[in-house]
């Protein structure tokens, strides 16, 4: 389905029942140009494209060829066999009509990345996470010749390079991982130019994160979720995430938002087209962390995708848009909604109505409270804040509501949190960080609860649902 958010227009596609071969879906999303893609897995034995302007479909086998990337005129096919690298570095270009117009060779590798310039007119293409020496390449599309661009193979160790597709400036953006001898990853980042391929700067970038579209500031998420294993619970230095915005030319952080959650297994937090903004995750919604004029945290009715261009207006919900502007909800309301996106613009939202249930993010789990913006020079110690009890907070010798009360303390006292020097229960039981507990298995209501030291020295466990960042 591809709703068009300024009309309330929603145009509908399906695969016929003639082509499942015997299998009840296909991943279907609209690609760059207008494209609706059927991607057929090996079960089926083909995928599909259609035009959305003129109407034209085409199949090609699911086991044989994989769609790379799209523009509006043309299309970028990489071979791919059931053999390890299952890319064999054989691709084709096709203009809208499916006739070949170029075909060229490159190494092999297991996952091509590539995208289109923005006129349409060049090609960048990475071998791809998961092998050793993967390259990065720039293809004309007119003589369909790859010219190396980064030689990621000219390391010590294994390595890899691949183009992020999320990023939108005025060139493209590579990411590369080089193991070095002591089992170490050193991280690049390489910024280029559609015109030519050359290094927009010629040291690559060493801070990490998101880049703004306009290539001004970074986002780079630190900590992130908690999760349970067959093992238990991976522990972090601090359980509670935050997003902390540099500037790009230098790495200089401007400030960080405290229990910032920046995605899931559907969802990925993401930059305004206008680098304005970066939409976050907090406790009891969304939020969009404002960079400029100033830094400010602005409220969104849930974790929304920015729409590639409208001015910040739309936030894509699943099925739904949400319109800032008009503070009004846009779209079905679907009981079995499935994968969506943005197409090139606000007015292009897609999003699948699968034949089961779309499976919940509750495998992930975050600890949050309320965010709160920082800045530099940041503290290293966890503090917090009581607040909202409306008289005091208890402070336990155990976690639990069943636990001796120690003290009670009001709101607006300081705590810091302090690891216990016993684990507070079996470590078969998961639990997040050795001063957080939980007093239920997961997947039922429960409470959490938080190891703390007063500012007069007492230490226990408080609940998590009273406390703010300090």
């Amino acid at each position: 389905m591809v709703l068009d958010p300024e009309t309330g227009r929603t145009e509908g596609y399906a695969v016929a029942e003639a082509m499942l071969d015997g299998y009840d879906w296909y991943w279907l999303w609209l690609d760059s140009g207008g494209w609706i893609v059927a991607d057929g897995s090996s079960q089926q034995k083909s995928s599909f494209v259609l035009h959305r302007a003129t109407g034209q479909s085409w199949s090609w086998p699911s086991n044989a060829l994989q769609l790379v990337a799209a523009s509006r005129e043309h299309l970028l096919f990489a071979e791919i066999t059931r053999s390890a690298p299952p890319f064999t570095g054989r691709l084709t270009i096709t203009n809208r009509a499916m006739k070949e117009v170029g075909r060229f060779s490159i190494a092999s590798g297991w996952d091509p990345r590539a995208v289109f310039s923005p006129d349409g007119r060049t090609i960048a293409l990475s071998e791809g996470r998961g092998g050793e020496g993967g390259s990065v390449y720039l293809i004309a599309v007119e003589s369909a010749r790859p010219t190396v661009l980064l030689q990621a193979g000219a390391h010590d160790g294994p390595t890899s390079a691949w183009i992020d597709l999320r990023y939108e400036g005025p060139g493209f953006l590579v990411r590369a991982e080089y193991t070095k001898e002591s089992d170490e990853t050193h991280r690049e980042e390489h910024y280029f130019r559609w015109e030519d391929g050359s290094l927009s700067d010629p040291t690559p970038v060493s801070c990490e994160g998101q880049p703004s579209p306009d290539g001004r500031y970074v986002a780079r998420p630190v900590g992130g979720y908690v999760y349970e294993t067959h093992s238990g619970v991976h522990a972090r230095e601090d359980p509670w995430p935050s997003l902390v915005i540099t500037e790009a030319a230098t790495c200089a952080p401007l400030f960080r938002v405290r229990s910032a959650q920046t995605f899931s297994p559907t969802w990925q937090a993401a930059w305004l087209p206008s680098s304005d903004g970066f939409v976050i995750h907090m406790r009891d919604g969304g939020m969009m962390v404002r960079v400029r004029p100033t830094p400010d945290l602005v409220r969104l009715p849930g974790s929304g995708e920015p729409a590639p261009t409208g001015d910040g207006r739309y936030f894509g919900y699943g099925a739904r848009v949400y319109d800032a502007l008009e503070d009004r909800w846009l779209g079905p309301v679907l009981f079995r909604d499935g994968p969506a996106g943005w197409g090139d613009s606000h007015r292009e939202r897609w999003f699948q109505i699968l034949p089961y249930v779309w499976g919940p993010d509750g495998w992930l789990e975050w600890l949050l409270l309320p965010p709160k913006i920082e800045f530099p020079p940041f503290r290293n110690e966890i503090a917090f804040r009581v607040a909202g009890t409306g008289s005091c907070l208890r402070l336990r010798a155990a976690p639990g509501e069943e636990s001796e009360t120690q003290d009670c303390l009001p709101d607006g006292a300081r705590l810091v949190l302090a690891e216990p020097n016993e684990p507070p229960h079996d470590l078969w039981r998961p639990q997040p960080h050795p001063a957080v507990a939980w007093t239920e298995p997961r997947f039922v209501p429960r409470s959490t609860w938080v190891h703390v030291r007063t500012e007069a020295g007492a230490e226990g466990w408080v609940s998590h649902d009273y406390l703010e960042h300090d």
